[in-house]
């Protein structure tokens, strides 16, 4: 039987004899402190197990996954818990192979869910260790495209920098205000009529979407039904931001903002339809 570990608050390294191990977690800098967290919640590592692996089938998996034997001694740096063992993987091996690990482990999970989970694992948990996940295999793309077209209006340009800032400095959670002004600018601007008059400033953002949708419709573009139904159901995911923007980013004072991996996944989000919308825009242009 294995011992329970004693984690330390929100950290995906613990250790049992009360000592720091700050440097460590320092040395695991692929993993963001708020990252280490949710994998921590999502993949039952503070108990010093994994999900509902035994030894050998922890074992297994792992060489299924990733070619890999955990019991070698190679990954043993921590400990011989599967927790530790599943620790010392991650700080060793390259960002490829754990985002490989984790994607597997995370489809585990959701097969497997462990319903007597404490903290309880929610969906938002999940889709934020996916984002990680992705991350780590480069698949996360947060670079804006340069809508030549709009930086020709001062105000937008210099949101459009901020952005660009908060992607480069990684402050997400402190940027989702700036990001939703820079949406919200960008589709006004798309969907301005021929003489260049825009909607009122009390159209929200996802109406704005809606408007836009529309017009590509009405306009008989070459848009495949499968990029319209992405645009469509885009319309609702703009609407949940709006109130992300208001109850949760630094838009008002508040002590809830959101987690900074969700706050991630929703730029890349957002960068990824922007990038759509553009070449959109280019290719009918």
């Amino acid at each position: 039987m294995e011992l329970t570990e004693k984690p330390l608050q929100n950290s995906i390294i613990s250790r049992e004899d009360g000592g720091a191990l700050s440097d460590t977690l320092a040395a695991m800098a692929k993993l963001s402190f708020d990252e280490s967290d949710v994998l921590e919640r999502v993949l039952s590592l503070k108990s010093g197990y994994v999900l509902d692996f035994s030894n050998r089938t922890f074992s297994d998996f792992v060489s299924d996954a990733i070619g890999i034997d955990p019991y070698s001694g190679e990954y043993e740096k921590f400990g011989t818990s599967k927790a530790k063992i599943l620790r010392s993987i991650i700080e060793t091996e390259s960002d490829t192979t754990v985002s490989k690990l984790i994607l597997a482990l995370l489809n585990r999970e959701k097969r497997f869910p462990n319903l007597d989970a404490y903290p309880t694992v929610t969906d938002s948990d999940r889709n934020s260790a996916q984002s990680i996940a992705l991350r780590l295999a480069g698949q996360l793309h947060t670079e804006l495209p340069t809508l030549t077209f709009a930086c020709v209006h001062d105000v937008f340009r210099r949101v459009r920098g901020e952005v660009e800032n908060c992607i480069k400095s990684r402050a997400y959670d402190a940027g989702l205000d700036r990001l939703h002004t820079f949406l919200t600018m960008y589709l006004r601007l798309l969907v301005a009529d021929d003489s260049g008059n825009t909607q009122p400033h009390d159209v929200p953002l996802h109406s704005l979407m809606g408007l836009y949708v529309k017009g590509l419709q009405a306009n008989g573009r070459g848009v495949s039904e499968m990029t319209l139904r992405i645009l469509r159901s885009s319309i609702s995911t703009l609407e949940s931001f709006n109130r992300i923007r208001n109850d949760h980013s630094l838009a008002h004072p508040t002590d809830q903002l959101i987690q900074k991996d969700e706050a991630e996944f929703i730029f890349t989000h957002i960068v990824a339809l922007v990038c759509l919308i553009e070449r959109l825009d280019n290719s009918n242009s």
